[in-house]
């Protein structure tokens, strides 16, 4: 009977609210219809760490790797690289590999890319130039740069796009016609030499894929900018200048040496603050001088260019 009551009760509630049968419409009182909250919607699968781990990144491309250094938890979170500035320091970056890279290659001398490396000695009758020139085994572009520090990577890139890559080490040299051949210290930056992305000179290239490759790279959004080394051959040149200039710099007065080094740091952090993050492949100290590569050489920069050897 109770029960009866109650539901009858109810129902009259209900009837009354919306104005009974036949009546007209809310009261006063009525607030109206009430505006409904959207529904919940789940996380997308994105934010689920796990969900990475099943992609073609970890399976296929990268399979464990990219576990092991927690890369799904970061994808997750939605980082990728995104804005950051990777220098690849090593053997040239192929940026002609866009299903790769796209175009997230620097090549601006502004924006820290060198592609190509310097031949000091070219001049010298016993280089690789002059073998190459003497046996006519390469090709040598010439140019005038008026002292533009750009236009030594924009004619990379022409020789590029016209002729491809060089397929061998000391196959195609660059000559800038605005340094002369007059024993000055300018005559060392004459001659440069294009690099090749093949052989021995791919390791820049699979660095690069590694660090930040569309299909490979851990930080598949971040910006690569090459910066050129010559690790493949011919580095003798390099370490015969390198003797030179630190036989100079041993030469000069202790206050100059000062000026120096102070002059060099300065330079050293310029260049860095164009890069969040160098990645060299070697366990040694790289100078603007020199690349350190014995404890006799860590000792000398030490004792002559300590600043420069502490620039991080």
């Amino acid at each position: 009977m109770h029960k009866h009551i109650l539901l009858a009760a109810i129902a009259a509630a209900i009837l009354a609210a919306c104005g009974g049968e036949g009546g007209s419409g809310p009261t006063a009182a009525d607030p109206g219809p009430q505006p409904q909250s959207p529904p919940s919607r789940p996380p997308p699968a994105t934010s689920d760490p796990a969900y990475h781990l099943r992609t073609a990144r970890f399976t296929t491309h990268q399979p464990d790797v990219l576990a092991q250094i927690g890369a799904h938890h970061a994808y997750a979170r939605g980082l990728s690289g995104r804005g950051v500035r990777i220098g690849i320091d090593d053997t040239t970056v192929d940026y002609t590999q866009r299903a790769e890279f796209g175009s997230r290659v620097k090549l601006r001398k502004a924006d820290g890319a060198s592609l190509a490396y310097s031949r000091p000695l070219g001049d010298l009758p016993g280089s690789d130039v002059a073998a190459c020139e003497a046996n006519s085994s390469c090709q040598i572009w010439q140019g005038n740069s008026g002292g533009d520090d750009e236009a030594l990577n924009r004619w990379v890139q022409q020789i590029v796009r016209q002729d491809d890559w060089p397929t061998r080490d000391d196959s195609v040299f660059v000559l800038d016609e605005h340094y002369p051949e007059d024993g000055s210290a300018g005559q060392l930056l004459r001659w440069s030499e294009v690099p090749t992305p093949y052989g021995h000179g791919e390791h820049g290239t699979i660095v690069a894929s590694v660090a930040a490759g569309t299909n490979l790279g851990v930080a598949p959004e971040a910006t690569i900018i090459p910066v050129a080394r010559n690790l493949t051959d011919d580095q003798r040149e390099d370490a015969a200048v390198a003797q030179a200039l630190q036989g100079f710099i041993e030469s000069l007065p202790p206050a100059v040496r000062h000026d120096l080094d102070a002059e060099v740091a300065r330079g050293l952090r310029e260049d860095y603050r164009k890069f969040d993050i160098i990645n060299r492949s070697y366990g040694v100290r790289a100078s603007y001088l020199t690349v350190a590569q014995t404890v006799q050489e860590i000792e000398w920069l030490q004792a002559h260019l300590p600043r420069a050897l502490r620039v991080e």
